[in-house]
């Protein structure tokens, strides 16, 4: 009997071991603190958009097992931006970004935000985004005072801010356009995100992948914008995400192409603030 418990320690072991080791693969926003005081005043805060293999929403606030693993003071993370590594940046100390939210102030040498971070590599490509010229623009305005029309609002002033960005080789491009409201109206939605193919937009026209709005007119809801995009799950395709941000909070959307090739919401991240 003794003899057998002894045979089976190291495979007890290489079990223990195996499960103290794994780790999921998380994908933070890295960022100037959104609210304050934050500890120490810190110039960069971060915190967790989405689990990445399988892509998932990111843990509640207050996840103590989270915060103990991911948040620790020995940590290193490696930040992204436009397709190339950056610098490494470390936590300093779990804190919150408002009333409810999930993340730590960070340290990192010449770190430029937005960016993401994560606890695995990403290949680095060159991708090809640039601004839209004046002609999409006013494509994607059309779309949006149509959008703004349908839904009972009249005529609206809208300005427009178009990126097309570049999410994978051998992808069609996507704009990524915010179109908002050049004036504060009250029970107006203050901005929708819309994320359309090149090829429509040439043709002029708008066929939306993805729109984010608000779900009543009177929501207080409302900067959509794009954060980034990045491979969090490593099938050579980016994902997308977008910042949404109300007066006093704000969520990550993260949007994925599917088996059918159709762009859509996957995850949608907590609420963080109030």
């Amino acid at each position: 009997m003794i003899r057998r418990l002894l045979s089976l320690a190291p495979l007890v072991l290489a079990i223990a071991w195996s499960a103290v080791a794994a780790e999921r693969r998380v994908v933070f926003a890295v960022m100037e603190p959104q609210f304050s005081p934050v500890p120490g005043d810190a110039k960069l805060y971060f915190e967790p958009i989405a689990w990445a293999q399988p892509l998932a929403p990111p843990p509640k606030a207050g996840t103590q097992s989270f915060i103990k693993r991911y948040f620790s003071r020995d940590r290193r993370y490696t930040t992204y931006l436009d397709g190339r590594r950056g610098g490494e940046i470390r936590p300093l100390e779990s804190a919150s970004a408002g009333c409810s939210s999930l993340g730590s102030t960070a340290a990192g040498p010449q770190m430029t935000t937005p960016a993401f971070a994560t606890n695995f590599d990403v290949p680095e490509r060159t991708i090809r985004n640039r601004w839209a010229t004046d002609e999409e623009s006013a494509t994607l305005r059309a779309y949006g005072e149509r959008w703004y029309a349908a839904r009972g609002y009249g005529a609206v002033k809208l300005k427009v801010e178009a990126e097309l960005i570049d999410v994978g080789p051998d992808q069609e491009m996507l704009f990524a356009a915010t179109i908002a409201l050049e004036e504060h109206k009250d029970c107006i939605p203050r901005a929708i995100f819309v994320l359309a193919k090149q090829s429509d937009v040439a043709a002029g026209k708008v066929v939306p992948q993805v729109v984010i709005g608000t779900r009543n007119q009177c929501e207080i809801a409302g900067d959509p914008t794009l954060f980034g995009h990045l491979d969090f799950d490593g099938d050579g395709i980016d994902e997308i995400v977008v910042m949404n941000h109300w007066i006093e909070a704000y969520q990550y959307v993260v949007i994925r192409r599917n088996q059918a090739g159709e762009w859509r919401i996957s995850v949608l991240g907590g609420v963080a603030g109030c």
